[in-house]
């Protein structure tokens, strides 16, 4: 029964420990102690698996923070030398074959006419722009305009001789009922043309208030630049009459000399009259020759005195004395040193 009982457990349990005790004849007997073990079984590996290698855990290994290159390993220091002998060197720059006198005079061309034409863009930038008035509108004009809107229309796609026998047509028919208007229809339109000058009179100064009055000074100094430019240019198609002087009630009068008031007096006279401007131009020259220092002075005095007058209201409009020519950017220097930079 014991024996049955031990094959039925793990080898391990079957260890056997043999204990003597003394029987009643004397002898010792030896007797087996099985020890207490646990009998109950323990899982095993699957029978597909049986006979295979175990395969090996995977754990997941942290890496450790790369440190920052701060370039004092030898490592980093080899690859910096690397890349230094690897730089190429700059190619040599191509030198440019010198220029020709043709391509130099060329040249200089073209850079005249580009400072050229900036100087014309800035001039007429501060030429301004003021609205036209036909100081001319007349009778005549107003009863034209008044008529052609009611006169035959002119043809289109006749060509100009069309155009032109059609206008000066109407022009002619006009001109005939002008000549035949009554004492009140020509009243009516000297009445119309008054208005209509005094409209565009109003509008006009009106525009010239709404800029400062050195603003107006710089404009008619732009605008005698461009009429001397236009008058120097043989290829220019506009005249030195498209930049008029903007007419400014506040513009400081300029001073005159000793001569031009000796002039004003002599012509006050009435000496000259019925005398062609040109012949009392020369007997006032000549009167002027033969004063004497004394008679002179008395016109120089007036001179000097305008010139004072002059100083004193050119600071008073304008914020700075004459003489200082202010530039774009608003600063003041004297027109001397300006010629001389």
């Amino acid at each position: 029964m014991i024996g049955r009982a031990l094959l039925r457990l793990p080898v391990r349990s079957r260890l056997l420990r043999l204990t003597g005790y003394q029987c009643q004849h004397g002898t010792i007997a030896r007797t087996p102690t099985v020890f207490a073990v646990r009998t109950y079984a323990t899982p095993g590996r699957p029978k597909r698996v049986v006979g295979e290698p175990s395969r090996p855990v995977k754990r997941s290994v942290k890496k450790a923070a790369a440190k920052p290159a701060d370039g004092t390993s030898a490592a980093e220091k080899k690859t910096a030398v690397k890349k230094r002998k690897a730089a190429k060197k700059p190619a040599a720059k191509k030198q440019k074959a010198p220029l020709t006198v043709e391509q130099k005079a060329e040249k200089k061309a073209r850079s005249k006419k580009r400072s050229d034409a900036a100087k014309l863009k800035e001039l007429k930038e501060a030429a301004l722009k003021p609205p036209k008035v036909n100081a001319r509108a007349s009778p005549w004009m107003v009863f034209m305009q008044e008529k052609l809107r009611e006169a035959d229309p002119i043809p289109k796609g006749q060509g100009q001789d069309a155009v032109h026998k059609t206008l000066a047509q109407n022009v002619k028919n006009i001109s005939s009922q002008f000549r035949n208007l009554s004492a009140a229809q020509l009243e009516h339109y000297n009445h119309d043309a008054n208005r209509r000058k005094a409209d565009a009179e109003a509008e006009y100064k009106r525009w010239v208030e709404s800029h400062s009055a050195e603003q107006i000074l710089r404009a008619n100094q732009a605008r005698a630049s461009l009429r001397r430019l236009v008058a120097a240019d043989k290829k220019s198609t506009r005249k030195a009459s498209s930049w008029p002087h903007i007419r400014d009630e506040r513009e400081v009068k300029r001073p005159v000399n000793g001569f031009t008031h000796f002039t004003v007096n002599r012509h006050a006279s009435g000496d000259f009259k019925k005398i062609a401007i040109a012949e009392s131009a020369k007997l006032i020259a000549q009167e002027w020759k033969a004063l004497n220092q004394d008679e002179k002075e008395k016109y120089n005095k007036l001179s000097s005195k305008d010139g004072d007058r002059y100083a004193t209201e050119y600071k008073a409009t304008y914020g700075y004395a004459p003489g200082i020519l202010v530039g774009g950017n608003g600063t003041a220097q004297p027109r001397a040193a300006a010629a001389a930079a």
